[in-house]
């Protein structure tokens, strides 16, 4: 089974709801939804009606920085959860389809090597590899806290930590292997090019950002 993980900060009630009637419609059961620093009544109305395990939490991701907003769901997730497998998404990554069998021995997402980081929209850990990151103590080594491991963030207009090359490195370190899945797409910059084709016939189960796939899909 899988266990679905959303962070929330400052993000539209809209497009989160959206995301999640979404994975509950196509059959996932097991989602947890953590506000990071912030509330928002609509989206918790929506998960206690449906279910959805509710956490609340200091803002992580801009106090403490570096890898610690990923540990802490990892760490929750372990120790807090059955389930074999934990898929991480982001409010705007839009779920069409269950994901098929996973890898138990890495990572599953989409990478640039190039750029040497993960698509972090949609990320899945098995729960062994999920027990060797945690443990190791890399994420919230203070290395990651350094400038080179940030980005600006456009809409929060300051530099955060990125998770996407974080869990990039750590994997590297601890020789985890990073499988670039052909079931998600993220629609980022950095990529090559973006399959609009493929993204019209219904090839990915999972999209990233949602308001690409909407403008791809609603021009026909």
């Amino acid at each position: 089974m899988i266990r679905i993980h959303m962070n929330i900060f400052r993000e539209f009630p809209e497009q989160v709801i959206d995301t999640l009637s979404r994975l509950i419609n196509i059959g996932y059961v097991s989602i947890s939804v953590r506000f990071d620093g912030t509330f928002n009544n609509t989206i918790a109305i929506y998960c206690v009606k449906n279910k959805i395990n509710l956490s609340f939490g200091e803002n992580i991701k801009q106090l403490i920085g570096g890898g610690y907003i990923t540990q802490k769901y990892l760490w929750d997730f372990y120790y807090h959860s059955h389930e074999e497998y934990l898929l991480k998404i982001d409010p705007d990554t839009i779920p069409l389809n269950k994901l098929p069998e996973l890898p138990s021995n890495a990572i599953s997402t989409n990478l640039s090597h190039k750029k040497k980081c993960v698509f972090g929209g949609c990320i899945v850990f098995p729960r062994s590899i999920v027990y060797k990151i945690i443990h190791s103590g890399l994420l919230v080594s203070e290395t990651y806290k350094e400038r080179q491991w940030t980005y600006y963030h456009t809409r929060l207009k300051k530099r955060i930590a990125s998770q996407d090359m974080i869990i990039y490195d750590v994997s590297n370190k601890l020789g985890i292997e990073l499988f670039d899945t052909k079931d998600y797409v993220s629609c980022k910059n950095y990529k090559p090019y973006i399959d609009v084709k493929g993204i019209k016939n219904g090839k990915y189960k999972f999209c990233h950002p949602k308001n690409l796939w909407y403008r791809i899909t609603e021009n026909g």
